[in-house]
């Protein structure tokens, strides 16, 4: 190999290299305003649709007297009901489910507790939806990965950011990741972690 061709390959390799090393943000240019304000109008039209979307449900870890408890949080007509699955990993026995059972027919049969079931629920609906209105200008965003229409966006807490608000600062306070699809404007995951 002569000494021309030589430099050419090193040169070569070391663009390459170089490629390779920079941050995503550095090569993609990329506007992280424009990326808050895309997120922000996902959240307005999920916000907009939610009067008009079904139940839903989702899994939820936490610590009770000390014992850690997976369970199914389940949305109904009469407010939201827990479904216990494991309790510090261990799965519940058909004894233990059938108990479980049991105790929700009593609850849905005291009318006083269906009452405080649904009050409480409203009350759920206003705070999260106060919540999730704020995430856009609470956290800021990286560049986003795009795929196809849909956008993988990370965010973390803004620096310098303190809302006096409880509720709020859970939100400032907020790292994760949201994916959102840009044809059809719609949240498609939101995946976080939050310190206060």
């Amino acid at each position: 190999m002569s000494g021309g061709s030589r430099r050419s390959f090193s040169m070569g390799m070391l663009i390459f290299a170089a490629c390779c090393l920079l941050p995503k943000q550095a090569l993609s240019q990329c506007a992280t305003g424009n990326v808050a304000e895309i997120v922000g109008k996902v959240v307005q039209h999920e916000l907009n649709l939610a009067p008009t979307q079904g139940r839903w449900m989702y899994l939820a870890s936490y610590v009770e007297g000390g014992v850690r408890i997976t369970a199914r949080r389940i949305q109904t007509e009469d407010g939201i009901l827990t479904w216990v699955l494991s309790r510090d990993g261990r799965l519940l026995s058909q004894t233990e489910i059938e108990k479980q059972r049991q105790h929700l027919n009593d609850l849905l049969s005291d009318q006083s507790f269906l009452d405080a079931n649904r009050k409480a629920m409203r009350d759920d609906a206003v705070h999260i939806n106060t919540l999730f209105a704020d995430l856009p200008q609470s956290v800021q965003f990286d560049c986003p990965i795009q795929n196809g229409s849909v956008s993988t966006i990370h965010f973390e807490p803004k620096p310098g950011y303190s809302p006096w608000n409880v509720e709020k600062r859970i939100i400032a306070g907020m790292s994760g990741t949201i994916q959102v699809d840009l044809k059809q404007m719609r949240m498609k995951r939101l995946s976080s972690t939050t310190r206060i």
